[in-house]
């Protein structure tokens, strides 16, 4: 096992030290101890200032943002490009983040705050009664006229809210579709999910029958791979052995996997060249 920071072996000298924001191991001189002696890697130290500096966050390496996101328990489903896990990042860091328990209890500490705060002015107005029950009275009509006045913007602002939300945490998936003219039900939206998911280029699709002749091409491609019956073992995946080789590796030209490993690996199986970006790619 060697230091995700600097790449050194660890041992009986240098032990490993885990970073209890993004729970990998790092070496001594790679780990910082923090005000609250909570130690940390340096990229995770960056990623918990608040409030997060952008410039700073793009220069980081995808692979440190992802991995800081997952340890938080943070569904990253469906960011493909870096500036997805960005800003996913910004909006777990701003306080509207609901998927950790552990981000729960720092956010239930203001609230405490602000309760101990009500408690002192309650206090001090406990003997004036009638001022009390006037100030319950108009914070009770406050909510019943806000959804008078904005009646006609709220149900559309949640159904557009509903709708993005499903079509993020459920997109469409190839096994899912059984025809071809299952295709032609998507929106342009679905469609770009369904290829950018899939690692198709769309770049220059403008109309949407080119997006759905690019669908079309990657449901056929699809389908014709899984009724073949044994793969050759040249054509087939040198991480999983069980699906045929259908993307290259941008960063060294590589074809040694299928789509679905090329997502999680790190690094190229043959050259040990860090990935980027892989690319599905069709046979002739």
């Amino acid at each position: 096992m060697a230091c995700e920071g600097c790449n050194a072996k660890f041992t009986f000298f240098s032990r490993k030290k885990q970073c209890m924001d993004c729970l990998r191991y790092f070496c001594s001189e790679c780990v910082i101890r923090r005000l609250d002696k909570i130690l940390s890697c340096a990229g995770c130290c960056l990623l918990s200032r608040r409030p997060l500096i952008r410039s700073l966050i793009i220069q980081m390496r995808t692979k440190d943002i992802r991995w800081y996101l997952i340890a938080k328990r943070v569904p990253i489903k469906g960011c493909i490009e870096k500036e997805d896990l960005i800003k996913l990042l910004m909006v777990y860091a701003n306080g509207r983040d609901y998927y950790s328990t552990e981000n729960r209890g720092h956010t239930n500490i203001p609230t405490d705050q602000s309760a101990t705060r009500n408690s002192e002015e309650r206090s001090e107005v406990s003997d004036q009664t009638y001022e009390t029950n006037a100030t319950r009275t108009d914070q009770n009509e406050i909510p019943e006229t806000t959804p008078r006045v904005n009646g006609h913007e709220c149900p559309e602002q949640l159904n557009v809210s509903t709708i993005q939300n499903s079509s993020i945490l459920n997109p469409v998936k190839l096994s899912e579709i059984n025809t071809s003219e299952d295709l032609e039900c998507l929106s342009v939206k679905q469609l770009k999910n369904l290829l950018s998911t899939n690692r198709v280029d769309y770049k220059g699709c403008v109309e949407r029958c080119e997006l759905l002749k690019k669908a079309t091409t990657l449901w056929e491609e699809y389908k014709e791979s899984r009724e073949k019956g044994e793969i050759p073992d040249e054509n087939i995946c040198k991480i999983c052995w069980d699906e045929p080789i259908e993307c290259i590796i941008l960063e060294c030209g590589h074809m040694a996997c299928c789509l679905n490993c090329g997502k999680q690996m790190s690094e190229c199986p043959i050259c040990k060249q860090y990935v980027v970006r892989v690319v599905r790619f069709f046979k002739s």
